[in-house]
């Protein structure tokens, strides 16, 4: 809202204001949304002599911390309100009388469309731009005349504007005029050399704009006035000029309904079938809009000419029923395809009743549609909307013109499912008569039955079952009982029992009636369904609970009772949550714990998601519910496998009350086990500072070990807690101890990026040199994140700038890997090692190119890396940046002597690298650059055994057609060809055996292409190769024979497929 001074001001009061200054206002805040106390005031509306006197104070009070922000907004709002006092005083102490403004562009065209004349003038007279462009109306002139302020257009005239100035929304100030019906305003502009046929802005011309009635012109006498579009004639405007939002002046008329206006265009002209615009053309707007009589006079001069059928469709589309006699009348006809016609039938539905008017303009499209209509499908739309909305004559229209009652009907699937859902009773009727299926399996209830049963719509299921419907219809929907038990219906229930509803029938979902009915918590509904011979503690839904969980875990207590009290077992095993006692548990109905207790359930009973109802009770917080289970027996010491033990829960999840009473109960505060190793541990990793310090109170060991984190320390440390690292530091933390995935606390701050907190380890003692966790140091794992100024605070602690280790061997590696440059180059003034070896990338300049870090590599090359250096994952470094994509870092070491043909590393060679990541531009790029299409190495052998056997196609073609020898042997699958039937392109496979290589090669992982074919289960390929005359009985390979190959993996039609050629 802003200060109180601002809020005094924007409301002029004024005595407030004096007081609150007084009080030691600060006068330039600009907090809220007024922009400062200047501006508030200048807001506040008309100008007086107490309101220019306090901003002359203003103005006193800010000589030394005034901002030329704040002057802005309080000259913006003066400009705009009119008060010319204070813009005055805002332009002595120095306001930009130029500057911008959001909604109007310039103060000059804020003024001038708001009507203020002596604020104009007094900008004007201090240098502000009259013709300066921008803001919703382009210009000065073009605000002051959409606005009809005729003195200023008069001024700004005088004063130099031009008339002709493009922008804004009207384009120019004469179509702002005529937009708004100003006709002396546009005789004052073309005066004064406003050109008539200015194009541009959103009508397109003034005599568009000025044709329209979208300037909110009312009145009869607006309509009828032809005088502006007369003049604009009369000074030579282009009568059919196109462009714009109607696209011409008649069409703008036309949907104006200017009739008056359409008589003068016709008279003096204008093409009456022009295309274009909005609507198409001028008929078109006419029949949108139902204006009657312009489209009489448009098809009286020729309008229907053209594509009247478009102007039938926007008739019809809004219902204009006269204006589409009127067009029929004239001969027009629907050049549409059925379906279409279906669709506006259906939109003519939903739009409105069975009004007589909707009934007249129906059987007119029926008519229309005779011939490009086909019933059957066609009305299929048209129906399942009379179908939902209850329009029974429609509907009897439409089946009586042919209709398919049994066609699909979209959502609902059938009209009469959807007649039921809606419980349209009359149409039922009308469906089943004209021979709807009452059983059709379909939509998204599964059948009329079922969306009755869903809508508790009990005449119409009496009617369907009176008319044959399956009371035991089972599809993909719950069946028509369950359906109803599971929404509460009990009479409903009750009528499809008395009709032979089978009481055991059963949806995956929504399981039995009884288990649904207990979900919803209907008691009458479950007496009445045991009354029925339900089974009580039958497993179902989706997770295999019975009725006693599923009452249990929604909380209905008297449906629980009734179950208990008819047999229901309450110690009955599996579901979700194991028992009903855990399901109670979990939720936290407590009065339910008790009486399922009482009932006899175990309390101690394992199984479910949460093991046994203490952990259910803790996973929700619910204290009270923990209690009553420990007060009848739970196992506060029962260990679970993520958690360890209850207290280690209920420390991670910092349930303060929940952890005191575990330990006033006995809970072992030090015992060892689960994911966090202890409580203390949990308690830290959870985040909480409160349970951390309770267990410690109450004897937590801080130094206690094991578990994801290694120590309690480590784990506050990961979460960024600095205050309860602190904390466990006071009580006694060993700040080097180690263990955990990160190895130690420092390693552990640095590695999640807490930068601050490692300093406060460092402050606290913590050793530097430590190894350990994936970076294997402090240095390497600050090198990684990039961190300068905490490796600046290491170093200077001595750390060693090479000291190796980790995953990326030295802190230069790790920095290159992640692309710090700034902090590589820091570290290599330190002495860095540029050539040192190890880490996954062997050297620094391998692990800048597999990050892609071009300036970088540059650097590292400048300063003497060896751009043939060998080792590392990917042998060197143009292997590194091939397997990355990176091609102007390939382009790069090419150019800096990069050996291209090199060999090591897991892909052979750069060649291969970038075949089997499929960067196609970086594999030109090496082939243009000399590559050996034929080098050896790798897993794959060679670059083309890559590319088949990963199945890129254009890759594997433009090695062949670069040289690459298709018989070559080595790698994984021995030769292209078992690496093409491997990889499963059937084209590959085909174009190596075109070339001649031999369909029985033996060799490689498989033996033979068949064999690998079989074992992928590519049907196509080994017809293929069987075709081709390869050896159904050939044995060797990893499978000994293609047959047994298929038969490993499950293949059927490939083991058929062998067997019948001979197998």
């Amino acid at each position: 809202m802003g200060s109180a001074l601002q809020v005094a001001l924007s409301k002029r009061h004024i005595g407030v204001a004096k007081l609150l200054i007084a009080r030691g206002a600060t006068p330039m805040a600009r907090d809220g949304g007024y922009g400062g106390a200047l501006a508030a005031l200048a807001d506040s509306g008309q100008e007086d002599n107490g309101m220019v006197e306090l901003a002359e104070t203003l103005l006193s009070m800010s000589d030394v911390t005034i901002l030329p922000e704040d002057l802005a907004k309080a000259i913006e709002a003066a400009s705009r309100n009119g008060n010319q006092r204070i813009v005055k005083l805002l332009i002595e102490r120095g306001a930009n009388v130029n500057g911008k403004t959001e909604r109007h562009g310039s103060l000059l065209q804020a003024a001038s469309f708001a009507g203020h004349k002596q604020v104009v003038q007094l900008l004007l007279d201090n240098g502000a731009d009259i013709n300066t462009q921008g803001g919703i109306h382009g210009s000065a002139l073009q605000a002051a005349s959409f606005s009809g302020h005729k003195p200023i257009v008069q001024l700004l005239i005088e004063r130099g504007a031009d008339t002709n100035l493009k922008g804004g929304i009207y384009g120019s100030p004469l179509q702002a005029a005529s937009f708004i019906g100003h006709s002396r305003l546009a005789e004052l502009l073309i005066s004064h050399g406003a050109e008539i046929n200015a194009e541009g802005g959103r009508y397109g011309s003034a005599l568009q704009a000025a044709s329209s009635l979208d300037g909110n012109r009312a009145g009869r006498h607006a309509r009828d006035d032809v005088s502006l579009v007369e003049l604009l004639l009369d000074q030579g405007a282009d009568i059919n000029a196109q462009g714009g939002h109607y696209g011409s002046a008649l069409q703008a008329a036309s949907a104006s309904g200017r009739e008056k206006v359409v008589e003068l265009l016709i008279r003096r002209g204008a093409n009456t079938t022009a295309q274009g615009g909005l609507h198409g053309d001028a008929l078109a707007a006419a029949c949108w809009h139902g204006r009657e009589s312009v489209v009489r006079n448009l098809l009286a001069n020729g309008g229907g000419n053209a594509n009247v059928s478009n102007a039938l469709q926007a008739a019809v589309s809004r219902r204009h029923t006269q204006v589409v006699k009127l067009l029929v009348g004239y001969g027009a006809s629907l050049d549409l395809q059925g379906k279409d016609l279906s669709d506006m039938l259906a939109a003519l539905v939903d739009a409105d009743d069975e009004s007589e008017e909707t009934i007249e303009l129906a059987e007119l499209l029926l008519d229309l549609g005779d011939g490009i209509i086909a019933p059957a499908t066609d009305f299929a739309a048209g129906l399942a909307a009379a179908s939902g909305r209850g329009s029974q004559r429609i509907a009897r229209l439409l089946i009586n013109k042919g209709a398919d009652v049994n066609a699909d009907a979209g959502h609902f699937g059938s009209f009469l499912q959807a007649a039921s859902w809606h419980s349209r009773k009359e149409l039922v009727e009308l469906l089943l008569k004209s021979g709807a299926d009452v059983n059709a399996s379909c939509g998204c209830f599964g059948s009329a039955l079922q969306a009755a049963s869903c809508g508790d719509a009990q005449d119409i299921a009496k009617l369907l079952i009176e008319n044959g419907a399956d009371v035991n219809l089972q599809n993909n929907r719950p069946p028509a009982l369950v359906a109803a038990c599971a929404t509460g219906y009990e009479q409903m229930a009750r009528l499809l029992l008395d009709n032979g509803a089978d009481i055991s029938i059963e949806d995956r979902e929504y399981g039995t009636a009884l288990y649904a009915a207990s979900k919803c918590g209907s008691q009458q509904l479950v007496q009445l369904l045991i009354d029925h011979g339900a089974d009580v503690d039958v497993r179902c839904g989706v997770y295999g609970n019975t009725p006693l969980q599923e009452a249990s875990y929604k909380g209905h207590g008297q449906v629980v009772k009734l179950l208990l009290d008819r047999g229901a077992d309450v110690n009955a095993q599996g579901g979700e949550y194991g028992n009903a006692l855990q399901a109670a548990c979990h939720v936290g109905h407590k009065h339910l714990v008790q009486v399922l207790i009482d009932a006899g359930a175990i309390v101690n009973a394992q199984g479910g998601r949460y093991n046994n109802a203490l952990y259910a009770a803790l996973e929700g917080n619910h204290v009270p519910v923990a209690r009553v289970l420990i007060n009848n027996g739970a196992n506060i010491h029962a260990f679970s496998g993520e958690y360890g033990s209850p207290l280690q829960m209920a420390s991670l999840k910092g349930q303060d009350q929940m952890v005191r009473m575990l330990i006033d109960d006995g809970a072992p505060i030090n015992a060892q086990g689960g994911k966090h190793g202890h409580a203390l541990q949990a308690a830290a990793f959870g985040g909480s500072i409160d349970v951390p310090r309770l267990l410690i109170d109450q004897g937590a060991d801080v130094n206690a070990r094991g578990g994801q984190y290694g120590s309690a320390l480590c784990a506050a440390v990961v979460q960024g807690s600095t205050q309860l690292a602190r904390l466990l530091i006071t009580k006694g933390a060993d700040i080097n101890v180690q263990g955990g995935q990160h190895g130690n606390a420092l390693s552990a701050a640095i590695s999640s990026g807490y930068g601050e907190l490692a300093e406060m380890l460092i402050e606290e003692g913590a050793d530097i040199h430590a190894a350990g966790g994936p970076y294997g140091n402090a240095l390497q794992a600050a090198a990684f994140k990039g961190n300068q100024q905490l490796v600046k605070l290491l170093i200077d602690k001595g750390a060693s700038v090479n000291v190796q280790g980790g995953e990326y061997g030295n802190a230069l590696q790790a920095a290159c890997y992640g692309g710090h440059e700034q902090l590589a180059m820091f570290l290599i003034g330190q002495g860095a090692d540029i050539a040192g070896r190890g880490g996954v990338y062997g050297n620094a300049l391998q692990a800048a190119a597999a990050g892609g870090h071009v300036q970088l590599a540059m650097l590292l090359m400048d300063q003497g890396a060896d751009v043939n250096v060998q080792g590392g994952h990917h042998g060197n470094a143009l292997q590194a940046a091939a397997c990355g994509g990176h091609k102007q870092l390939v382009k790069l070491l090419l150019d800096r002597g990069a050996f291209i043909n090199a060999q090591g590393g897991d892909d052979g060679s750069a060649l291969q690298a970038a075949v089997c990541e499929g960067h196609e531009e970086v594999v030109q790029l090496l082939l243009d650059a000399g590559a050996d299409v034929n080098v050896q190495g790798g897993y794959y052998g060679n670059a083309l055994q890559a590319a088949l056997s990963m199945r890129k196609v254009q890759l594997a073609e433009l090695l062949i057609a670069q040289g690459a020898d298709i018989s070559a042997d080595g790698g994984f699958h021995g030769n292209a060809l078992q690496a093409a039937a491997y990889g499963g392109s059937e084209e590959l496979v085909k174009l190596l055996l075109d070339k001649g290589i031999d369909v029985n090669i033996q060799g490689g992982e498989y033996g033979n292409p068949l064999q690998a074919a079989s074992y992928t289960g590519s049907a196509p390929i080994v017809k293929l190769l069987i075709d081709r005359g390869a050896n159904v009985s050939a044995v060797g390979g990893s499978h000994g024979s293609a047959l047994e190959a298929a038969l490993s993996q499950g293949h059927q039609s490939i083991v058929e497929l062998l067997r019948t050629s001979g197998a």
